[in-house]
């Protein structure tokens, strides 16, 4: 029978990447101006945001950053929002996080670029999350040749697989950062088979964790866009003055409220107008 080390050669796994992108692009807040980093943190203003990050009940939601400009390396303002997101989350041992950067892995050299390095990613974080999983379904050699040459039906099937198995009422936030970038041509099937598949764990009356998926962009998303009821996708505007920068505080703070908080300090210098070197990426 297969055994977990097993499956993550297979799946040619490698944790650590993970955490060093999301390390990485919560660093580099410093790059983007005011103006940038207003906009992207307006979407905590937002009410689809405000559902999605509050609500007890499973959720989508599509998001255009709408970037005046492009940041470095395929990094955006709306990445850093994701990362310092994922990283006040990550503050509660209640759920569990998962996340993607894709303009990280975009390189033809890259073993985890495109859609298939997506499902690769997550499925590995949510093995790693200290939940335990049966991996028994895997019982047949035609299987694990398929997860070892990354058949796509195969990743979306292990992935679902184990998100059925978690407890009732298990938070899973599920955040991919610059998706639009994986419509190009070469990935955009892929890309595709992937949201239907997430979405369709949303869509699962019957799933007993709460699954919330949120999909970003630097600029726009075309096709995924298509595919996204207007009550799930926002687009930032550009005519946002004044805001705050993006920090922990102030992205959370929704969620925070409805949780009673893991990080009252950071709540309250946010509600007083105060911020730190800690709290801010400027």
């Amino acid at each position: 029978m297969l055994q977990l080390p097993q499956l993550l050669e297979a799946l040619q796994i490698f944790y650590m990447r993970p955490t060093q992108d999301l390390e990485y692009v919560a660093r580099q807040g410093h790059t983007f101006d005011s103006k940038a980093q207003m906009q992207a943190q307006s979407l905590t203003k937002t009410p689809e945001f405000q559902r999605w990050l509050a609500s007890h009940r499973p959720d989508l939601l599509l998001v255009d950053g709408n970037a005046y400009t492009p940041g470095p390396g395929r990094i955006s303002a709306m990445s850093v929002f994701c990362a310092v997101l994922v990283l006040g989350l990550m503050k509660s041992k209640k759920h569990i996080v998962l996340h993607f950067f894709c303009g990280q892995h975009t390189t033809t050299h890259d073993s985890m670029s495109g859609p298939k390095g997506l499902m690769r990613s997550i499925i590995s974080q949510l093995l790693y999350s200290g939940k335990q999983f049966d991996i028994d379904f895997i019982d047949s050699r035609t299987y694990r040749e398929s997860l070892e040459a990354q058949s796509l039906p195969h990743l979306c099937d292990i992935f679902c697989k184990l998100i059925e198995q978690l407890q009732l009422d298990t938070s899973v936030f599920c955040i991919v950062d610059g998706v639009s970038l994986y419509e190009a041509d070469q990935w955009l099937d892929e890309l595709c088979c992937i949201f239907e598949t997430l979405n369709a764990l949303v869509e699962n009356e019957h799933l007993q964790p709460v699954f919330k998926l949120l999909f970003t962009s630097p600029f726009a998303s075309r096709r995924l866009g298509q595919q996204t009821a207007t009550s799930r996708r926002v687009v930032l505007r550009r005519s946002t003055v004044n805001g705050r920068l993006i920090s922990k505080g102030s992205v959370c703070k929704n969620w925070a409220d409805r949780e009673r908080c893991s990080t009252p300090s950071l709540n309250e210098k946010v509600e007083h107008g105060e911020s730190s070197d800690e709290d801010e990426y400027e």
